[in-house]
Parts: C-alpha cells; structure tokens; sequence
C-alpha cells in the first residue's frame, strides 16, 4: 500500500443498480476545487468556505453551460 497523500481521487462508495441515492467521495488536495467545478450550494456559492461537519443541499451542473444535472448534498470532511 503506498502512503502518497498529494493525490486527488474519486470513487463510487455506493454499489451499482438502482438506489434511493449515490455516493461519490472525493479526496486528497484538490477535493474541493474539483467538486467546486460542478457542485454549488443551493444559495448559490460554492463549497469553499463551508465549515466541516455540516451538510448543505447542493447543485451538481454542467461546467459548460451551467444546466442543472441533478440535486443532491454534500459533507466536507
């Protein structure tokens, strides 16, 4: 097992099929500007700033044109 901690990743923590939700978990030093990209608070910010701990309903859009994929929340850890 390597000890890196300067890498980012991302990984499904929720098994495959249909399910009242999905878990995308997202860690390492790029986190938060990685989901910043496409994730926004439903007042309209972003995820920086945001205490830890504390769940906060999300928007998750396309970079691109800003169209909303999906609602869900976030937890920064």
């Amino acid at each position: 097992m390597s000890a890196e901690t300067h890498r980012t990743i991302a990984a499904i923590a929720t098994p495959p099929g249909s399910g009242a939700l999905g878990i995308i978990r997202v860690s390492g030093p790029a986190a938060l500007a990685i989901a910043g990209g496409i994730v926004c608070v439903s007042a309209g910010d972003g995820l920086g700033g945001r205490p830890s701990r504390k769940l906060f309903s999300i928007r998750v859009h396309d970079p691109a044109t800003s169209r909303t994929l999906d609602h869900g929340q976030a937890v920064i850890m």
